[in-house]
């Protein structure tokens, strides 16, 4: 080594390791903490849903910002008796639905999101976004009794700012 100059240390890979997870946890924590502050104590809206499927509901932005990214597929139902989205090859994500969106009417399982009514089977499409790391402990935040069932059948969560028939 030259005078005035030394060697930096470099971090083990544990350390690295250690500091990738903070740093996915922190922002899973602030994530967190801004989608749900349009949740009550309860966690956010849970709708019943005919022949005893549920339906999840997002809380809505504080300051009205939402993901855009396209998000489609064909609405379903989890083994788990849960509202999902059916993206294809055999993958299905929990649907975390627009704020304002309220079980619809009918003879089947329907939810009314901007005053259109959409049921299982139908291909949907919108702005939103998937989250696939640390999703379960997040979706309990949100939802704190979703079904173990919906949790372990799905791939991620889907959470959507606008969905609509395609």
């Amino acid at each position: 080594m030259t005078r005035g100059t030394r060697a930096l240390p470099v971090p083990d890979r544990d350390v690295r390791r250690h500091s990738g997870r903070r740093g996915r946890w922190v922002a899973g924590a602030v994530l967190g903490a801004v989608l749900l502050a349009g949740c009550g104590d309860d966690g956010c809206a849970v709708l019943d849903l005919s022949d005893g499927v549920t339906a999840y509901v997002s809380p809505e932005s504080p300051d009205g910002a939402a993901a855009t990214a396209l998000v489609s597929g064909t609405l379903a139902v989890s083994d788990g008796g849960c509202l999902v989205l059916d993206g294809g090859a055999g993958e299905r994500w929990l649907l975390g639905l627009p704020a304002g969106t309220e079980a619809g009417s009918g003879p089947s399982v329907a939810v009314s999101v901007g005053g259109e009514t959409l049921v299982v089977g139908d291909v949907v499409s919108g702005g939103g976004g998937f989250h696939s790391d640390g999703w379960r402990e997040f979706a309990r935040v949100q939802w704190p009794d979703v079904p173990d069932a919906c949790l372990s059948t799905t791939a991620g969560l889907a959470e959507v700012s606008d969905l609509a028939r395609s």
